[in-house]
């Protein structure tokens, strides 16, 4: 209980010193802090976030999700400004501005340290009772409903190759069968299409179910070619970050297997990389093989600093207009339509991925990560500091909870699956994130709710056993 507390103390005091940094560097409250370089800031953060880390390594003792999403948010600045680099030696400049990194860092290094402890915080919030009813898998009725899924997909995969053609698939770039691609084969097809994604959850936890590796192989595999095949490079990795999930939180992998699965890791993303790239057209001739495997990476990055930096100068924030799209996403059409309103004109007027589409002339969208949308609408204090915390409560309750959860608990494909979804904050949007939660996650909920079945963990079995030993 002391070493808790604190901790806790430790905690609260380092969350005052994120306060005051925020507050000294926007609003000059503090001379002797705000003549700091921003760099200094920065990395100040940036080690609070660490220490964060720490504890929560500390606490937990084993292998958690937060140690993925620290390293990745970790790269994307990196990568991402090495990115810029090879764009500015390709371009000279970056939609006819050089870009300055150093208060975007600052902004970012901000949204990982009130990530963090959020994080944190939720780790230490009282857990809730556990549950009277025991949930545990049905292998057999699970299979089932996961070949149905199967099924389901494989004809509406079908039905989209029947409307568009197998060949012009494969020739059209990316953008090209992105944009087109629903116009086509229709929404609700295309979206039945992506239910690969869902048997290969599934598969990855049957995997450790019945051992049947077989099952596994074929899923995974159809998921990655059904997902890859329409340009979707992100679900393809939703299934593999999935597996690597289940499969750390009940083995213990060595140091030297940690390396080998990150270095296979990194290859596979380099490939598909170069594949994707070149689909698309957008690999430049005349440069190296590094750089077209480094410039696409987390370009992101640059369309964020590029908007952190303009609204910085300007400070007009563009408030709700942003984020209206992500929340109607919340709710079916046909309840927005109760009301009259449009959810597709809804979705597209006030889409932060559209609007800043238009600004960078991509009819495509441009995706400038939570943390551009968060300071592009409310600022650093009420736009990042709010956001970011919040994301960090609901993903170290997620993380808490797998922590908890046996492999017989039909719920840790759900909370899995979420986790999933969040890792990718430090390269999407608030709508890139609702969209696939949503609409995956009702399909697992019901493959969850019809596959399982309750048994009832009466209160006098503990007592019972216990008469049974000491009669």
């Amino acid at each position: 209980m002391p070493l808790q507390v604190g901790l806790l103390i430790c905690v609260s005091v380092s969350i005052l010193l994120i306060l005051l940094i925020i507050t000294a560097s926007v609003g000059d409250s503090v001379f002797s802090i705000s003549a700091v370089p921003l760099q200094v800031y920065s990395f100040l953060l940036f080690g609070l976030s660490f220490v964060f880390l720490c504890i929560l390594l500390y606490k937990t003792k084993t292998y958690i999700p937060s140690i993925f999403l620290f390293i990745f948010f970790a790269a994307v600045p990196m990568v991402g400004y090495a990115s810029y680099e090879i764009f500015i030696e390709l371009h000279g400049n970056f939609f006819g501005k050089q870009l300055s990194f150093d208060y975007p860092i600052f902004v970012w290094s901000v949204g990982i340290a009130v990530f963090f402890a959020g994080v944190l915080l939720a780790h230490f919030f009282p857990s809730v009772p556990k549950n009277r009813l025991k949930v545990i898998w049905n292998v057999r009725r699970l299979r089932i409903f996961l070949w149905l899924c199967l099924g389901a997909a494989a004809i509406a995969t079908i039905v989209v190759i029947a409307k568009i053609g197998y060949v012009p698939i494969l020739q059209a770039g990316i953008d090209e069968v992105r944009r087109n691609f629903e116009l086509i084969a229709g929404r609700f097809t295309a979206k039945l299409s992506r239910l690969f994604v869902v048997a290969s959850f599934f598969s990855a936890l049957l995997f450790f179910l019945s051992k049947r590796k077989k099952l596994y192989l074929v899923l995974c595999t159809s998921a990655m070619l059904g997902t890859t095949f329409y340009g979707e490079r992100l679900y393809a990795f939703y299934g593999i970050i999935f597996f690597s999930l289940v499969y750390l939180k009940f083995h213990r992998p060595t140091k030297r297997q940690v390396t080998l699965y990150a270095g296979i890791g990194s290859c596979l993303l380099a490939l598909l990389t170069l594949v994707a790239e070149h689909r698309a057209d957008r690999i430049e001739k005349g440069i190296t093989l590094k750089e077209s495997i480094i410039s696409p990476l987390f370009t992101e990055f640059s369309y964020y600093a590029f908007v952190v930096d303009d609204i910085s100068g300007s400070q007009q924030y563009l408030k709700e207009d942003i984020f209206l799209g992500a929340i109607a996403l919340l709710f079916p059409r046909q309840i927005w339509a109760v009301f009259d309103i449009d959810k597709d004109y809804m979705i597209q007027k006030y889409s932060a991925i559209d609007y800043f589409g238009k600004i960078f002339n991509d009819p495509n969208g441009t995706r400038i990560t939570p943390i551009g949308e968060a300071y592009a609408g409310y600022g650093i204090l009420w736009g990042v500091c709010l956001q970011l915390s919040l994301f960090g409560f609901i993903f170290g309750l997620l993380e808490k909870m797998y922590l908890r959860l046996h492999k017989l608990d039909a719920r840790l494909c759900l909370v899995c699956f979420l986790i999933v979804v969040l890792m990718w904050l430090p390269i999407n949007t608030l709508s890139a994130i609702i969209e696939p939660a949503l609409f995956f996650g009702w399909i697992l909920l019901a493959l969850y709710v019809f596959g399982t079945k309750r048994v009832l963990v009466e209160k006098m079995s503990k007592s019972l056993s216990q008469k049974e030993v000491h009669p």
